[in-house]
């Protein structure tokens, strides 16, 4: 028997925080590593692709884990902060994310809410043709306010 949720607002905002990716690290201003290191890893298939909004296959995700953070993970059917560290209802059809600073990803390059608008505006264009689309279709649109806050809108009052 399926069980409605009396949480709506969840899957679509865990799923739109899971969808902006960042291959990225925080900086932590420790020692640096060693120049180059060996990973090696046994996979019984490869990813099609090295792109999220491409292949969200169960082996291609199981990469990504290990290459992307989510905003927020689903731990025990609760949001928890990654590289968000808070969100706000600003009203019914706006969230704001507050976004951990300092992240950088491994070429050095910053993670900012202008990339991470980006990459989650890229996944709501149909001309990407995600796979993982239909997981963020009650957005309307993202924005980056500022280096740290990206503004989530979305179609209808969530939650609901």
């Amino acid at each position: 028997m399926l069980r409605r949720s009396r949480r709506p607002w969840l899957v679509p905002l865990a799923l739109a925080a899971l969808l902006t990716l960042a291959g990225c690290a925080t900086t932590g201003g420790g020692a640096a590593g060693p120049a180059e290191q060996d990973l090696h890893v046994a996979l019984g298939a490869l990813p099609s692709s090295g792109d999220p909004d491409v292949d969200s296959s169960l082996m291609a995700s199981a990469v990504y884990d290990g290459i992307y953070d989510p905003l927020v993970k689903l731990v025990d059917g609760q949001l928890v902060p990654a590289l968000a560290t808070e969100w706000t209802a600003v009203d019914d059809l706006t969230w704001d994310i507050t976004l951990r600073e300092n992240v950088r990803f491994s070429d050095g390059s910053d993670w900012t809410a202008e990339v991470a608008a980006w990459n989650l505006t890229r996944t709501l264009d149909p001309a990407t043709k995600s796979t993982r689309a239909t997981g963020v279709a009650g957005i309307a649109s993202v924005e980056a306010v500022g280096p740290t806050l990206l503004r989530i809108h979305t179609k209808r009052r969530t939650p609901a």
